[in-house]
């Protein structure tokens, strides 16, 4: 691993947009789509290649697979693991917050298995139970690819002194996801262009392990790849791998690959 990324922020702001910049300045990601909104991925990534079971991976190029149940988002990321580990470079779940709640309804059908009525609603135990195993599908994540990249919702807690605005998580996954992430960036529109919080101001939750301060970009100057591009060459060589860019390498591995199949 090489570099953990949480991006949240209101709905317009361009989370998804990121990630198709990121999948374009990479050339090489596993996309976990959980609430079936990917189309500005294709747009902004026009190699993207929509796969529809585990079995039709590649490990190769820019991959988009739709899985809204929380126990196949957990099989898919250990068949990648096991099979593919290393061959994409960045991994993306969109969004955390569909997957929270697709582990609640996992952890209350495990429940209903056993006896329980099917118009049950969840209760402590059963929060608990999905607390557990999304922190454990989390950190699974964050190993399998070098660049792991979650997106999130944001929620205004006004109930609590600031900071108030979090991501929108379940309980204490809105105070551990975040603990997690080596970056935390909240995306807002504001004046024309992006603003990226990476650093904790006002009531909003954001940092970054790099010190980076808050960054605004005109709208026609936004990339959202090439910041994560940089963040992670940054990380590649603080980390001690060596000088080289993780692009660089990319591309490199990239190249290798084309001239493979061309032969």
């Amino acid at each position: 691993m090489i570099v953990s990324v949480m991006v949240y922020g209101p709905p317009g702001a361009g989370k998804t947009h990121f990630i198709g910049q990121v999948c374009r300045k990479f050339g090489s990601a596993l996309v976990i789509d959980v609430e079936g909104g990917t189309l500005p991925v294709h747009r902004v990534c026009p190699g993207a290649k929509r796969v529809r079971t585990p079995a039709e991976l590649t490990g190769e190029g820019v991959e988009v697979i739709t899985l809204p149940q929380f126990s196949a988002v957990r099989q898919v990321v250990q068949y990648v693991r096991g099979r593919f580990r290393g061959q994409y470079y960045v991994g993306v779940i969109d969004s955390l917050t569909e997957l929270s709640y697709a582990a609640t309804q996992y952890a209350l059908s495990d429940r209903r298995e056993v006896g329980f009525r099917s118009d049950e609603r969840p209760g402590l135990q059963d929060y608990l139970d999905a607390l557990n195993a999304l922190r454990a599908l989390i950190r699974d994540f964050r190993e399998t690819f070098p660049v792991s990249v979650v997106t999130c919702l944001e929620q205004y807690r006004v109930e609590e002194l600031p900071p108030n605005i979090l991501p929108a998580l379940t309980g204490r996954l809105q105070h551990e996801v975040p603990a997690l992430m080596d970056e935390v960036w909240r995306l807002i529109r504001a004046s024309g262009g992006r603003v990226v919080l990476t650093c904790t101001s006002g009531s909003a939750v954001a940092k970054s392990r790099l010190g980076l301060s808050n960054i605004e970009v005109p709208e026609q100057e936004w990339d959202g790849g090439a910041l994560l591009y940089q963040v992670a060459s940054e990380y590649y060589e603080l980390l001690g791998y060596g000088t080289t860019s993780t692009v660089n390498t990319v591309e490199t591995q990239t190249q290798s690959s084309t001239e493979v199949q061309n032969e």
